[in-house]
């Protein structure tokens, strides 16, 4: 194995490109940019590429993988991007890594051009501010089959980024970076195309001491194949865009105040799935303070700790297919928002809590399609409401209501009926 280094700009296919007169650089060599422009105009098989100073060779310069060309090397990003790709499809097999130097918007890999580019390695963020292991702009196209990893030192040292109208497909996880150290972290993924991001899961940094999300969505559309959980930082943070999650979600189980999905502004998410909250204090399974509409086709229960289903403090509609279910520390849902929610399944009260905590003195209608449930023993209702409450037509309504009688006492329960409105009352459940 060497290092071999480029002498001056020009075709890879060219052997006076190279050092010392020694022809093309073999299977086993690091090849260095050192300063000049190298065209990947043929198959390439190397040990890596890289544009960081390495024996006798300067840092700088980079290469570009012409179209329908494969590189098989590892790439790495010193103080310019490694490998910009060139039009048309082409396809990397290694790492692509972003820079750890001094200076921003150093990648391992950039495409920003029409065609798609294939990757069959891990995408890592580096140390520096937008080092991206793999950017993909304007109308690029990725296949990403690895993982994209956050790097550490800043917070937007990701994995991989996109922007534009460019489309991703990463078959595996999207991890937040981790420090051992209080050090900034990048997310494994930041997604702020308009185009349509798949990817095969999400996690959060493992480190109590600096961590990143595994996922920033802020444009676009995203879809992600399997369950995410919070760790020491959310697992997602979405502000714009929509979202789809194909599996659970689920607060942290080993940091307070960590949720599986932290939501803002106006986005619109689905998740085909059950959302749970998880064991510590506060630590709620999605935690919602923007508009645009929720919908989670599965179950919302609460943690063992203080951690809720969910917990929305802003508009937005939500439609819960399946059950949400209390336990002895916190609701499955509180809303301090005006946004509609309707449940089609069964809401069950805990000892101490209800199921549905809605605290809006605006008025927060519920659309109850289910059975109530109400707990006997501290005889908390299934829904608290200081907004209207609509019941449907399907379920045994197993509670009772009463109103204010107007002369500041409780009128005569009531039993709970089909299409009974309850509206701008005070009540008392039994």
């Amino acid at each position: 194995m060497a290092t071999r280094w480029a002498i001056k700009t020009g075709n890879w296919s060219d052997s006076t490109v190279w050092d010392n007169s020694l022809g093309l650089p073999d299977t086993g060599d690091t090849v260095v940019a050192n300063g000049f422009t190298v065209t990947i105009d043929q198959d390439v098989t190397v040990v890596e590429i890289r544009t960081l100073a390495l024996d006798s060779a300067a840092s700088g310069g980079g290469f570009t993988l012409s179209a329908n060309k494969t590189l098989t090397a590892n790439c790495l990003a010193g103080t310019t991007t490694c490998v910009t790709v060139s039009a048309g499809d082409s396809t990397i097999n290694g790492n692509l890594t972003g820079s750890a130097a001094t200076g921003n918007d150093k990648y391992g890999c950039q495409k920003s051009t029409t065609g798609t580019l294939t990757v069959n390695g891990n995408c890592q963020g580096g140390g520096a501010v937008r080092s991206y292991g793999l950017s993909v702009t304007s109308s690029g196209n990725a296949v990403v089959n690895g993982n994209a990893v956050g790097g550490v030192g800043f917070t937007s040292c990701s994995g991989i980024s996109t922007g534009g109208t460019a489309t991703l497909t990463l078959s595996g996880n999207a991890i937040g970076g981790s420090s051992g150290s209080v050090i900034a972290c990048g997310q494994g993924l930041v997604h702020n195309s308009s185009g349509l991001a798949t990817i095969g899961g999400c996690v959060p940094g493992n480190s109590s001491a600096a961590s990143a999300e595994g996922v920033s969505l802020a444009l676009g559309t995203l879809v992600i194949n399997g369950n995410i959980q919070g760790l020491y930082l959310h697992a997602i943070s979405m502000s714009t865009g929509t979202l789809t999650i194909n599996g659970d979600v689920k607060g942290s189980d080993v940091a307070s105040g960590v949720y599986g999905l932290n939501k803002s502004n106006t986005g619109n998410y689905t998740v085909n799935g059950n959302v749970l909250g998880g064991s510590q204090t506060t630590t709620h399974g999605i935690r919602d303070s923007g508009s645009g509409t929720k919908t989670i086709n599965g179950n919302v229960t609460a943690g063992s700790s203080t951690g809720e289903g969910m917990n929305l403090t802003s508009l937005g509609a939500c439609t819960i297919t399946g059950n949400v279910t209390a336990s002895s520390t916190a609701c499955g849902i509180t809303s301090t928002s005006t946004g509609a929610i309707t449940i089609n399944g069964i809401a069950t009260a805990a000892n101490g809590f209800s199921a549905v905590r809605a605290t809006s003195t605006s008025g927060c209608r519920i659309n109850m399609n289910g059975t109530m449930i109400s707990n006997s023993t501290s005889g908390h209702p299934a829904i608290q409401t200081l907004g209207i409450l609509l019941v449907g037509a399907s379920g045994t309504q197993q509670s009772k209501m009463a109103t204010d009688d107007g002369a500041g006492g409780i009128a005569a329960l009531q039993t709970l009926s089909t299409n009974m409105v309850l509206s701008q009352s005070r009540f008392k459940w039994r």
